[in-house]
């Protein structure tokens, strides 16, 4: 068979029919011509060889993308860019154990009169109950693999960013 029939039975350009040939590949009878059965059987044994070859390169690949994560993550924690989620959030709880503390005793150094006392004692209980509530959110979405600052927008942190980068791009 000649190289254009056989490029043609294997659905191939004849030039890469050529190329295979030449590479030892494709084997040629004495005579220059393809015998189909041995070719064909070549071309699938050369196919099958180059998806396994792409497929081990892909793991390989997957393996050191996997690898670079790895070593990436430790570099940070060992940086201190990054922290274990449960120190994070025992900081935060010592920090605000320490306000609610600080804030207890805040009526009564401020005035004696006790309906005074009971209605500042009261807002301040409201609000420390609202800071409480909004890092138990912020808690449970960390844990959760969320974003600790998703509250709808109303994020004081990301409010300063914009701000920032608004006020950046009118300089």
């Amino acid at each position: 068979m000649t190289a254009t029939a056989m490029a043609a039975l294997l659905q191939i350009d004849r030039a890469l029919v050529g190329r295979m040939a030449a590479d030892g590949i494709l084997p040629r009878g004495s005579d220059g011509r393809f015998d189909p059965i041995p070719t064909m059987s070549a071309y699938i044994k050369h196919l099958k060889t180059k998806t396994r070859e792409r497929s081990a390169s892909a793991s390989h690949a997957q393996l050191q993308e996997a690898r670079a994560k790895e070593i990436t993550l430790r570099t940070a924690e060992r940086i201190r860019e990054l922290i274990e989620m449960t120190d994070a959030i025992a900081a935060i709880d010592s920090i605000f154990g320490t306000v609610r503390g600080e804030l207890s005793g805040l009526a009564a150094r401020i005035t004696r009169d006790l309906s005074l006392r009971r209605q500042i004692d009261g807002e301040i209980d409201a609000a420390l109950s609202r800071v409480a509530a909004r890092l138990d959110k912020a808690a449970t979405a960390l844990e959760a693999g969320g974003d600790p600052l998703e509250d709808g927008g109303k994020s004081p942190r990301r409010t300063q960013r914009t701000r920032k980068r608004t006020n950046a791009s009118k300089d």
